[in-house]
């Protein structure tokens, strides 16, 4: 399974690497909004970083998850939509859906030989469930938590005097 990256959404990278980069990125930008986007104080990013140095990137996450039966999970939106378009093709409907399935399509790409033929070191932590006693109001309706950590290499360019950062990609759509 290779995550669908359509670029009609709000998300416009084209590879697994950049599309966690960028989700990361915009929600670190919309957690910092307590009184608008992120008015019920979401915290799925709980680290992101730059390491300009170390040409990396490094995230620390968790994902909203409502069960409401072993054949029904979703990622329910603590962000009051946050101006979210889905892509054509994409299941995500919001950036908490979005963060998580990009990252468990980056974690089981990274495992399949097809996508990950020089079988380099995995970047992305095994994604691990926690269930929750009760189900919890805020920010979101849910009743487990998806953590999961990434360090990916970045490539950074400088043009016309500014400076950006990408995630370089390793994996290839097999």
């Amino acid at each position: 399974m290779i995550h669908n990256l359509g670029t009609d959404g709000t998300l416009k990278s084209t590879s697994l690497e950049g599309r966690l980069r960028e989700i990361v990125s915009l929600l670190q930008q919309i957690e910092k909004d307590t009184q608008g986007l992120n008015s019920k104080s979401a915290d799925c990013i709980l680290e992101g970083s730059i390491d300009p140095e170390k040409e990396e990137f490094a995230a620390r996450c968790q994902c909203y998850v409502f069960l409401s039966d072993l054949n029904s999970l979703s990622y329910p939106d603590p962000y009051n939509s946050a101006g979210y378009v889905q892509s054509t093709g994409s299941e995500a409907s919001n950036f908490n859906a979005a963060l998580a399935e990009c990252a468990i399509a980056m974690y089981l790409a990274e495992g399949s030989s097809a996508n990950n033929p020089n079988q380099l070191q995995r970047k992305l932590s095994l994604p691990s469930l926690a269930f929750l006693d009760g189900t919890l109001n805020q920010p979101a309706i849910h009743n487990a938590i998806l953590s999961f950590n990434f360090t990916i290499p970045t490539i950074t360019s400088t043009a016309n005097g500014i400076t950006s950062t990408i995630a370089k990609e390793f994996l290839v759509n097999g």
